[in-house]
């Protein structure tokens, strides 16, 4: 750099993550603009976030009906490695139960992932929505529900319900078929 020229800013990703909407994969990223130049003498300047949310109006939206239904729209999304590894998926849906799109959550091993409940509520906000529903695999083939599932579930319920999104289901998928966890395990959810 020669001397007495400015250092040019940077830009750099503070978070990304992949996005599918209505069959398409778009790239979600929150930039920070910040200015590498350590000499500056110029009053602190704030870092600038972008988000984006890129949608075609042109798609047809399709509507959920039922669970079945939700597991159904689900499953392509998980063929490729439901015996593999587990990974949690949320599907986005707008009042009218028409899906906006889904996003992977999280990415594991063989017996769980991690479910980050802050990445699920921004992603919703980001791309207004006010439905969702959270399905993950287990790739034993295992339908039932562990003590974790369900903590993680009433957790992300709370968190739902403090900014008025409505969490439809939560299920299990496997190559046999799927457990809507919400529906066969009422009793744990209306306490």
């Amino acid at each position: 750099m020669m001397a007495g020229t400015k250092e040019p800013a940077t830009i750099r990703p503070a978070y990304m993550c992949q996005t599918h909407l209505r069959g398409r994969s778009y790239f979600i990223a929150i930039l920070i603009k910040m200015s590498d130049n350590k000499n500056s003498t110029k009053a602190y300047k704030l870092p600038e976030i972008k988000v984006s949310y890129n949608a075609d109006p042109s798609d047809k939206m399709k509507t959920i009906i039922d669970t079945e239904d939700a597991a159904k729209t689900f499953l392509p999304v998980f063929n490729g490695f439901m015996r593999h590894h587990e990974e949690v998926w949320v599907m986005y849906l707008n009042h009218g139960l028409k899906v906006i799109g889904v996003s992977q959550i999280s990415k594991g091993g063989y017996s769980g992932t991690v479910i980050d409940i802050r990445i699920i509520i921004q992603i919703a906000l980001q791309c207004n929505s006010s439905r969702i529903i959270m399905a993950h695999n287990h790739p034993s083939g295992n339908l039932k529900e562990s003590a974790e599932d369900i903590e993680a579930i009433k957790s992300l319920k709370t968190a739902c319900n403090y900014l008025n999104i409505e969490l439809i289901d939560s299920m299990i998928l496997t190559d046999i078929g799927y457990n809507s966890i919400m529906l066969n395990s009422i009793h744990l959810f209306n306490r």
